[in-house]
């Protein structure tokens, strides 16, 4: 019986860990399942009869522990498949001993994200996302030989369900290192597959509004968010920590749209012929308008695409606000009335977004 993957990484990472992976070697899966959720009083959930993958949910409803055979019921083999160095550890529970078979141990100690094998990212190219999105969780750097791989295969990161995408692109968003992902999924070509809108968002160049192209000002904003989250206080903290919908935080949330809010620029974009001065009219209207399409082709739910298109449609509204001659307290309740529970996100993507405009 061995602990496989994440929950070695957590554990190695100082990271909490609410779903482990369990292998067994020479037994039946779900006979071992069963046995293990009477002792646990958990409840027993086939995922995958024909693969002979169980999920036991456990009483506090947070914790779950996924069994399964290995592949061919080889060790070596299973853990030869799956995606990174890191999460190809093993602990095996009787003998009380670690088997690292890729290296991973060593990964982790330099801070490298590394893959077993190429192939196993042709044959599972989610796996291309999921590179970036543990980096996004770990701040960890990407070997130089597999950012060329990944620019290599790229393309077929449409080939997943677009739910899986999702998932793996939420969870990039609700890291710590975001940023660094984002910047390296740019550079390996991948941002643009999965968002093809940021083709025309790297088209507009430095301006009079913004000292970066505009791609490098939507990741900065992303950024300014992030620093701000790092200062808030311990109110502001946990209504951005709270879970609302899509089953991710809100900061999550917040980080796309601080990415997106400016996606409708170059659809309004005009340089005027006597000062060169760059004018993007009704650009938060148009980026607000054209998000549920964006978003519905990434199988976001209703709630997440109504958050996040309002965020966009109202990112420079307080700067208006802030701007009022004789601001009083009407307009205040009269905004804060508007956004409801958002007006918090809000604030923090207008003032990000003038920062990262510094």
């Amino acid at each position: 019986v061995l602990l496989v993957g994440g929950v070695i990484r957590d554990f190695c990472l100082g990271n909490a860990n609410k779903d482990k992976d369990i292998i067994v070697v020479d037994r039946d899966a779900k006979d071992f399942a069963l046995e293990l959720a009477k002792e646990l009083d958990a409840t027993f959930v086939p995922l995958d009869e024909q693969n002979k993958i169980y999920r036991l949910v456990l009483k506090d409803k947070v914790n779950f522990i996924d069994i399964t055979n290995p592949v061919e019921n080889d060790l070596q083999k299973d853990l030869a498949r799956r995606d990174l160095t890191m999460n190809a550890i093993a602990f095996d529970l009787k003998d009380n001993k670690f088997i690292d078979l890729f290296g991973g141990f060593d990964d982790l100690e330099h801070s490298k994200i590394n893959i077993i094998y190429e192939k196993n990212l042709v044959e599972d190219p989610l796996r291309l996302l999921r590179i970036f999105r543990f980096q996004a969780a770990t701040g960890f750097d990407i070997d130089e030989e597999l950012k060329e791989i990944v620019k290599k295969y790229y393309k077929l990161i449409n080939n997943p369900a677009k739910e899986r995408i999702n998932y793996e692109l939420m969870k990039l968003f609700d890291g710590e290192y975001t940023v660094k992902a984002l910047q390296n999924m740019d550079e390996c070509n991948l941002l643009c597959e999965i968002l093809p809108i940021f083709n025309d968002v790297k088209k507009v160049p430095p301006n009079t509004h913004h000292h970066l192209p505009l791609i490098g000002h939507s990741i900065e904003t992303v950024r300014q968010i992030d620093n701000f989250y790092k200062i808030a206080n311990k109110n502001v903290k946990n209504h951005l920590d709270s879970v609302d919908f899509g089953g991710f935080r809100r900061l999550a949330h917040l980080k796309l749209s601080g990415f997106m809010h400016d996606i409708g620029k170059f659809s309004c974009w005009t340089i005027e012929e006597d000062t060169g001065r760059h004018r993007f009219m009704k650009h938060e209207h148009i980026g607000a308008e054209m998000c549920p399409k964006i978003l519905c082709e990434l199988k976001f739910s209703k709630k997440q695409i109504e958050y996040i298109s309002s965020m966009i449609k109202y990112h420079i509204y307080p700067s208006h606000i802030i701007a009022t001659e004789g601001l009083s307290d009407k307009v205040k309740l009269r905004y804060i009335r508007k956004m409801e529970n958002n007006v918090i996100d809000n604030i923090i993507l207008a003032m990000s977004d003038r920062l990262s405009a510094r």
